[in-house]
């Protein structure tokens, strides 16, 4: 018998959420319904599911019989998503998590609650993930890295060895973050942005955008 799921939030996050929890036949979750703060409810369903407002999913889905996925990205630099996994816990659910069946996880690495792993991610030995933490697509998170709770890796980041990543961090795609390094808590690191050195609580690091060189694309059309 599957396990009965209920998702929090109706946005992309949530959608992917129902996709991942709900897709094949080796999946050992169903979910059976989304909640949402009462503001927030614009309809009777969503993918196909009931919406609930928190207080009627609380009554309709309890924890005793149920579970619960905060299907939140990183709004507010992950502060939304940490918000309402505290207010699940609160009320006692016990937070699902979900791993995609192409990521590669070292048996001694260790993954929080509500985390999500998507596809081809690399989990190498030792490491330590925190609750709460998103890891997107082709991310590689190398030896005896710690990952703190509430973070959001974007796909294609590259953390190498014995990285520290502090609590609530938000990394952008194609980041690179040498070995050894040690990111304060909350920080913002942008798209592209090679770290060669340890960053400040609450900084943001970013790399240059692209700039427009001068001339047109039809100059390469003969290539």
């Amino acid at each position: 018998m599957k396990k009965r799921l209920v998702v929090f939030g109706l946005g992309t996050y949530s959608e992917l959420a129902h996709h991942y929890f709900g897709s094949g036949s080796g999946s050992e979750y169903e979910v059976e319904a989304f909640a949402v703060d009462a503001a927030f409810v614009t309809g009777d369903a969503f993918c196909g599911r009931p919406v609930l407002a928190w207080e009627e999913a609380l009554r309709a889905f309890p924890c005793a019989t149920h579970e619960m996925f905060i299907g939140i990205g990183y709004s507010r630099v992950n502060r939304l998503r940490r918000e309402k996994y505290l207010l699940a816990k609160e009320a006692g659910y016990r937070l699902a998590s979900y791993v995609h069946p192409t990521a590669s996880i070292a048996p001694n690495a260790r993954l929080g609650d509500n985390g999500l792993v998507r596809e081809n991610a690399t989990i190498g030995p030792f490491v330590s993930i925190g609750d709460n933490v998103f890891i997107g697509p082709a991310v590689c998170v190398s030896h005896h890295t710690v990952i703190e709770s509430h973070c959001y890796l974007a796909p294609a980041v590259v953390l190498c060895g014995s990285v520290h990543v502090g609590e609530a961090c938000f990394i952008g795609a194609n980041a690179t973050l040498k070995d050894k390094l040690k990111i304060g808590a909350d920080c913002v690191i942008g798209a592209g942005a090679v770290v060669l050195s340890d960053c400040e609580a609450g900084g943001i690091y970013r790399a240059e955008s692209a700039r427009r060189s001068e001339g047109r694309s039809s100059q390469f059309a003969r290539l």
